[in-house]
């Protein structure tokens, strides 16, 4: 589908920008199109391919995650390192469009998420759980083993459709947006973020708890989006033309 009107910012050129991915590498690595060009290594379980369903507007292609086949796209610690984001004064923000093709049954599913299984590392993530109803989350630690975690407010999302994820940590509060608006009640967190050496995964995390569905236009950014920002890269992109870049 076409994009009509003006485009907007492309936030993948945001000089805070640390990952974008367009997910449109069919069954292979993904590639990260911010000035850090990080490779996310798909799994070695399966082929990860793209698909032509994406969110409701845009064009190109999204990337279709099967529980079953444990499945994700990786980056080491040491390797994409401008994705440890820490420091007592570190700020996130991190989108990404998801679909989850398992809502009726218990299942949390990691969409990006940064923790190590060794010596309970966490550091950041986002999730959606899937408990009969839709819910958006997201989190952060500061000391490792402590997660701060706030939740989307509405719960009567429709099952298996389309929906916008962004998770802002901005030094004060933590906030959560669904659809480009804020959902939540906002948690106050301001010790900032752990520095640990996880691997950063998307579809997954260290432990499992894989995707079953889909996932688009991925992105973190080392300082908090505005709300502003945030109602842009949900009506037009990271890249502000609807996936045309993909």
């Amino acid at each position: 589908m076409g994009v009509t009107g003006a485009p907007t910012t492309n936030y993948c050129r945001d000089a805070n920008a640390q990952l974008c991915l367009y997910m449109n590498n069919n069954g292979g690595n993904e590639t990260d199109r911010s000035a850090n060009a990080y490779t996310f290594t798909q799994s070695a379980s399966d082929n990860i391919p793209t698909s032509a369903t994406v969110p409701p507007g845009y064009s190109g292609t999204s990337r279709d995650f099967v529980a079953a086949d444990t499945e994700n796209l990786s980056c080491l610690d040491n390797v994409c390192t401008n994705l440890d984001i820490n420091g007592a004064s570190a700020k996130i923000s991190m989108v990404a469009w998801i679909r989850n093709d398992i809502i009726n049954n218990a299942a949390t599913q990691r969409i990006v998420f940064k923790l190590a299984t060794s010596n309970i590392q966490y550091g950041f993530g986002i999730v959606g759980t899937a408990t009969n109803v839709w819910k958006g989350n997201g989190f952060v630690s500061a000391d490792g083993t402590t997660v701060v975690n706030i939740s989307s407010t509405t719960t009567n999302y429709a099952s298996g459709a389309w929906h916008h994820i962004t998770f802002v940590s901005n030094g004060v509060d933590l906030r959560l947006y669904v659809d480009g608006v804020i959902d939540c009640t906002p948690i106050a967190h301001a010790t900032g973020i752990y520095n640990g050496n996880a691997t950063i995964y998307v579809g997954s995390s260290a432990s499992g708890q894989y995707q079953d569905g889909l996932l688009d236009e991925i992105a973190i950014f080392n300082r908090a989006l505005s709300a502003t920002e945030i109602a842009a890269i949900y009506m037009y992109g990271i890249t502000g033309n609807r996936g045309g870049s993909d």
